[in-house]
């Protein structure tokens, strides 16, 4: 079978077009082109309502009728070497962007993840949010968690309750529950100390398995590593 082959102005010039007529044109934009009864369209760019999106782009589209996405109250996924790359759910509440981001999500609900491998790991954990590359990337079941920064609560699995802002913060949390850490690498160290307040760059930095302490200023506490129940400000011999 060969299909009628013409320039778009000869196309144009067919009186009275069949519906479903087909023309393969020979002048740009080439390809096959199909009459719809409302017009000429062509098959396989995006330019019409009938077709794909092409992977060139899109002319004369209207945001009115022409999106990406879902008419039912399905999911829209996007995938990156066949990897788990963005999620917007219509009734979980998880939204996602980035590479692995709540890939390997079951049950949770209401989390939302930016950046590279963020959150890659949650499985039923909810109510988390995860800004940076590395964050929460290893927590499973922990729920109600805010990380912002690179790797910040990266190693966490089962800990909830955490805020941690900056990069590193809260880094080796696992199972430690309602820490509050902002700035560069506060709390960097700590793994199941609970109930921890750090406010400045390396604030406990050294603490693991301390709780109740409350650091303010540069490497405040910097190297109470088990001590519970400390307030101070800036520790001069992290210096």
């Amino acid at each position: 079978m060969l299909i009628p082959r013409m320039t778009s102005t000869q196309r144009n010039s067919i009186a009275s077009p069949v519906l479903g007529l087909l023309v393969y044109q020979t002048t740009n934009p080439v390809g096959l082109w199909s009459y719809t009864g409302n017009g000429w369209e062509q098959i396989g760019t995006g330019s019409g309502s009938g077709s794909g999106w092409g992977l060139l782009g899109n002319a004369g589209t209207n945001p009115v009728s022409n999106f990406v996405g879902t008419t039912d109250n399905q999911a829209l996924r996007f995938r990156v070497n066949n990897i788990q790359s963005g999620e917007i759910h219509p009734s979980n509440g998880n939204t996602g962007l980035g590479y692995y981001v709540l890939a390997a999500n079951t049950a949770g609900v209401s989390n939302t993840a930016t950046g590279s491998e963020a959150l890659k790991s949650n499985t039923i954990g909810s109510y988390n949010t995860a800004n940076g590359h590395f964050t929460l990337s290893l927590n499973t079941t922990g729920s109600s968690n805010t990380a912002n920064g690179t790797s910040a609560l990266y190693n966490n699995t089962t800990g909830s309750y955490n805020t941690a802002n900056g990069v590193n913060t809260l880094g080796a949390n696992t199972t430690g529950e309602n820490n509050t850490a902002n700035g560069f690498a506060a709390l960097r160290f700590n793994t199941t100390g609970n109930s921890n307040t750090a406010h400045g760059t390396s604030a406990l930095y050294n603490n693991t398995t301390g709780g109740n302490n409350t650091a303010t200023g540069y490497a405040a506490l910097g190297f109470n590593t088990t001590g519970i129940s400390n307030t101070g400000q800036r520790d001069f011999r992290a210096l």
